[in-house]
């Protein structure tokens, strides 16, 4: 096991894994969002994002019909372990499953926003939640997804 994770569940053949991380980063995060009476609410507009960018990921995979052997949410998004047959655009789509997750889930929570706090705290995270895992560095998304899809475009 990757050092830090903590296995929290198993879904079928799947590991899902938490790093000890992550729920510092959701805590910190979602209370320094807390402007409102909500409280923790932002803790839980942090999860809620982490979980549907998790979700993501393995959208991705599952249409591709790859085996998902292992979920792992950490400081900074998620990232799943998957085999089968895939070529470099598949990867690059698998890579940037929750990053499409982040733009839809965007419109829907623009939508919502002026009408709840919740809403607009969630709408906070996500988009920073997307826009760091766009990067090209180290575990995040951008880093597999831009090398995948430019090889795949070569």
């Amino acid at each position: 096991m990757a050092s830090g994770y903590v296995q929290v569940a198993t879904l079928g053949h799947m590991a899902v894994r938490v790093h000890w991380v992550a729920p510092i980063v959701w805590v910190l995060g979602g209370l320094s969002l807390s402007r409102t009476d909500l409280g923790f609410g932002g803790v839980f507009a942090a999860i809620g994002v982490y979980l549907a960018h998790a979700f993501g990921h393995w959208m991705m995979a599952r249409l591709h019909r790859l085996s998902i052997h292992r979920i792992e949410i950490d400081g900074v998004g998620a990232s799943i372990g998957y085999s089968g047959r895939a070529t470099r655009s598949v990867h690059a789509q698998v890579a940037f499953g929750g990053i499409i997750v982040h733009a839809i889930l965007g419109l829907v929570l623009v939508s919502l926003s002026a009408a709840s706090p919740f809403a607009q705290q969630m709408l906070w995270v996500n988009f920073v939640l997307g826009c760091i895992n766009l990067l090209p560095f180290g575990r995040l998304d951008g880093a597999a997804g831009w090398r995948h899809a430019a090889a795949a475009l070569r």
